[in-house]
């Protein structure tokens, strides 16, 4: 692996990936990944892993590629990834990510006497910085130690001969200057103590005629010299060694009496389990309860929970204990979601040329406000990069329970190779891969595929919360990529099959899907076909046999584009069954609750800003982005979408009236509205101004604070300048990092 001189406050998901894909690599080697991973799970509250994961790491094909894909979640940089392997001892990696720091000895930071106990181990740590770590040399009494070479020294069962003068000679080679340091001297000794026995004499038994040796071992410094024996409480004898021998022998004395332990009496339990049944010992005790109902009473009820407190009288005691049981007609087995969610990613904004995509983000609009009906809580992103893809669909599972509907959709550029389906992200290579039937043909540039991200990867996350219904939409082309080329070895396979899944490819294998060919381009082939039916009420596999009808009937806008559909669903669940949230979903910390956190995107802002003599507040709001006809839910009640767009609203008042440019300058004035994202919009403000929109995307990239920085400007000169901070808007990098939602 290369050495790449990076900067310390990078964010690893910044770093090429053929930079992370080699720290990968030496990860997976004698499973050093793991190290991190168990640190993690013990120590940082930022980065708790659980074992799960970590078991779902090591299942992995590279389980250290695993571990970075989670920590680029968390927003870890460069100097933090550092730290670890350190941490973790793992200089040979820690060694091939270089910032060119010079050393810095952050402790001891002079010298330390220390008083060491006898046969005690003790760590000495040098606690030092620099990038290249530096090569480290353990000294004791100015002579080198070998094969001591790292930044801590253990020295076990301390003794006399091991006092004395330590110290940690290091060497760093900083481009091409190698330079050295010494750390501060330990100064060792051994501690004072008084004697003290750490084995004690046992009970011997011996045969008459034998000889009796008796024998302790004690600890102390000065070393013990004298040690006196009693017999009796009277003294016996005086030695210089901690033995005794003894002539003539000690008769044997009796077998000691053994009692029995009385046996414990046998514990009581109580189990509270469907049928209420309980146990005492080997008697059984069963409650059952039978209600009948009519069936004009079953259409009156409202299915309320039925409050139920049973009594039980024991020998042991009276038990009283609260029951709740759900009504439901047993004539009909009614399907449900306990929630419903949905990612949905577009990418359209590819930047090699002619590889532009137009309906994506139009798509993933129409799908949302028909979900949105469907009361699915949405997630949607537009013009992903790969980590941030990868960040989009671990955020998005941390929201998944067992029981859920999921739906997920991804509309932009993809392919398959090798039987596996690939997604791009917005940064994919192309790489020149000659072509094998004909090497004199010129090159073909295709896309990298470990730049990419496969369906399977985003499959098995969704599927390790059990949800009850994964409904995926894949609205891409699946052309094969060669025969010739190899998928990457980090490709992962299915975790498990459930039963749960309906998968609708918007086109075969090896063909490709269209947009549609209009002058506007309002949606792609699949979209048109699905749109007017993904909120009927009807099994999914029921809504995708009718998109595939759709596209029969019409199969002169594309006749190459056959959509094809995976399903393993053992129930017959429909997009519009219900959803039944627990209450813990709902409380304070729960999912939901959670999810509102999510969606907020702060309260109004205002500031005061004197532009010449006239004082002007300003007003300052975001929302989450809006979708057409979906208003119902977009005002009051629950956040159903949450974007990687929002919408900025500003509003300038004077004297509590829509501010009047006019009372600064006849012709009007300039705003010049800029956002930390680097977007910039130029307004011009004639007369009695209105709230002015501003439309931000690429929320997920932003590292710090959304900040809005105003301009106030007439004729070419500034009269005032205003920088806002619009604090964390939902799935940004300062959102994440300061609320962990795991």
């Amino acid at each position: 692996m290369k050495d790449v001189e990076l900067k310390p406050d990078t964010y690893i998901e910044e770093l090429p990936f053929h930079v992370v894909s080699d720290i990968a690599a030496e990860l997976n080697k004698d499973d050093s990944w793991l190290k991190i991973a168990e640190v993690l799970q013990n120590a940082l509250k930022e980065f708790i892993f659980r074992e799960e994961a970590i078991s779902n790491m090591r299942r992995s094909a590279s389980p250290g590629q695993a571990l970075l894909d989670k920590l680029k979640c968390h927003n870890l940089q460069v100097q933090q990834l550092q730290n670890l392997l350190k941490q973790c001892q793992l200089f040979s990696i820690l060694n091939k990510v270089v910032t060119n720091v010079p050393v810095e000895i952050k402790s001891p930071v002079s010298d330390v006497p220390a008083s060491v106990k006898l046969g005690e181990t003790i760590d000495i740590i040098v606690d030092v910085d620099g990038s290249p770590y530096p090569e480290c040399q353990w000294y004791f009494m100015g002579t080198p130690m070998p094969q001591h070479t790292s930044s801590v020294l253990t020295i076990n069962n301390f003794s006399i001969g091991d006092m004395g003068e330590y110290f940690c000679h290091m060497k760093q080679n900083l481009k091409g200057k190698v330079k050295e340091y010494s750390s501060p001297r330990f100064i060792l000794d051994v501690e004072r103590l008084p004697p003290e026995i750490v084995v004690d004499l046992s009970d011997v038994e011996l045969s008459t005629g034998r000889e009796l040796v008796l024998t302790f071992e004690a600890v102390g410094y000065p070393e013990p010299k004298d040690y006196i024996w009693f017999k009796n409480d009277e003294f016996f004898a005086k030695t210089s060694e901690p033995t005794l021998k003894v002539v003539p022998p000690i008769l044997t004395p009796g077998a000691a009496v053994v009692n029995e332990e009385s046996q414990k009496k046998p514990s009581f339990c109580l189990h509270n389990n469907e049928d209420f049944a309980f146990s005492a010992s080997e008697d059984k005790h069963r409650l059952n309860l039978l209600s009948i109902i009519t069936e004009d009473a079953l259409m009156r009820e409202d299915r309320k929970p039925l409050q139920m407190r049973s009594k039980a009288s024991l020998p042991a005691g009276t038990f009283i204990f609260d029951s709740e049981l759900q009504m439901r007609d047993t004539h009909e087995d009614i399907l449900s979601a306990r929630n419903k969610w949905a990612l949905l990613v577009a990418n359209s904004a590819y930047k090699h040329e002619g590889k532009e995509l137009y309906t994506p983000t139009k798509d993933i609009k129409i799908l949302a406000r028909e979900l949105v009906k469907l009361q699915f809580r949405v997630m949607m992103y537009s013009n992903l990069k790969r980590t941030e893809f990868i960040n989009a669909i671990r955020l998005f599972s941390k929201f998944l329970h067992e029981g859920d509907y999921v739906v997920f959709y991804f509309a932009g550029h993809g392919f398959i190779n090798n039987g596996i389906d690939f997604m791009q992200p917005l940064d994919v290579r192309l790489e020149c891969v000659p072509r094998v039937e004909n090497v004199e043909s010129p090159l073909d540039e295709l896309p990298c595929q470990e730049d990419c991200i496969t369906t399977t990867y985003v499959t098995n996350i969704i599927q390790d919360s059990k949800p009850a219904l994964l409904f995926s939409i894949y609205d891409s082309c699946r052309t094969q990529l060669s025969c010739g080329i190899k998928c990457p070895p980090t490709i992962e396979t299915h975790n498990c099959a459930l039963a749960n899944s309906y998968t609708l490819y918007a086109t075969s294998e090896n063909y490709s899907s269209y947009e549609m060919e209009s002058s506007q381009l309002e949606s792609s082939l699949l979209m048109k076909h699905l749109k007017d039916v993904v909120g009927k009420p009807i099994p999914v596999e029921m809504l995708g046999q009718k998109v595939k009808e759709s596209f029969y009937r019409h199969c002169n806008e594309a006749p190459d584009q056959i959509p094809k559909s995976v399903c393993d669903l053992a129930l017959l669940r429909s997009l519009a069954d219900p959803s039944l949230p627990l209450e813990s979903d709902i409380e304070d910390g729960g999912v939901l609750h959670t999810w509102e956190m999510l969606g907020s995107v702060g309260g109004k802002i205002q500031a005061h800003v004197r532009v010449r003599n006239c004082d002007i507040r300003v007003n300052v709001q975001c929302t989450q982005e809006e979708l057409a006809n979906s208003q119902p839910f977009q005002k009051g009640g629950p956040t159903w979408v949450i974007s990687n767009c929002i919408y900025v609203w500003i509003t300038l008042t004077h004297n509590n009236e829509p501010f009047d440019t006019r009372t600064i300058d006849e012709e009007g004035l300039d705003l010049i509205i800029k956002f930390s994202t680097e977007q910039e919009l130029h307004k011009e403000l004639k007369g009695k101004t209105s709230p002015v929109v501003c439309s931000v995307d690429g929320i997920q990239s932003l590292k710090e604070y959304l900040s809005l920085d105003l301009r106030f400007v007439c004729k070419g000169d500034l009269l005032c300048q205003k920088l806002l901070n619009l604090q964390k808007p939902s799935i940004s990098k300062k959102f994440s990092s300061n609320n962990d939602l795991s």
